[in-house]
């Protein structure tokens, strides 16, 4: 549904998608995809998303939400920019996006993908909805003992993967 997202009056995205500068790179990076319109969706009581995870959870029991960050804070790019640097941090739906679909669905049936530059608004939300976030086996040797992946530190409130899109398989 192109309405929401949003466009800027020439019909074209006025705005991005992206990530900011980090370790990993010194740009950013410029995605480029439209980014939702949530008070537009939140008029609706956010019923695009509702379709959307009843559809999902025929086919799943849960339902991962990557870059969960964003429902706290996104990047936000200037949509003529050539990198990710003049990007700013706008704030996302927040408790009002799950309080709508727990009401809708009667629990939370998702996973948050709370790995990479989580700050604590991320991990406030997360705490607050009480949904389980994710560890991935392999990193829990890059980083030594201290390391929230190793298996000594899972938690209840965590689901295990052996890798990810970003990650060589467990065998490789």
């Amino acid at each position: 549904n192109r309405e929401q997202f949003l466009f800027g009056e020439n019909g074209r995205p006025s705005h991005v998608a992206g990530a900011p500068p980090d370790a990993f790179s010194e740009t950013g990076q410029l995605w480029g995809n439209p980014l939702y319109d949530w008070p537009s969706m939140a008029e609706d009581d956010y019923d695009w998303w509702k379709r959307r995870v009843a559809r999902s959870l025929e086919l799943t029991d849960w339902v991962r939400l990557d870059h969960f960050r964003g429902f706290s804070a996104y990047w936000t790019i200037p949509a003529d920019a050539q990198t990710a640097i003049d990007g700013t941090w706008t704030e996302g739906p927040g408790r009002d996006f799950f309080e709508s679909m727990e009401s809708h669905f009667g629990t939370l049936p998702f996973i948050a993908e709370d790995l990479g530059s989580i700050d604590e608004g991320v991990w406030s939300l997360k705490s607050a909805i009480e949904v389980p976030g994710m560890v991935v086996l392999p990193f829990a040797f890059e980083d030594g003992s201290d390391s929230e992946h190793l298996p000594a530190h899972h938690t209840k409130a965590s689901v295990v993967y052996t890798g990810t899109h970003d990650t060589d398989t467990v065998l490789g």
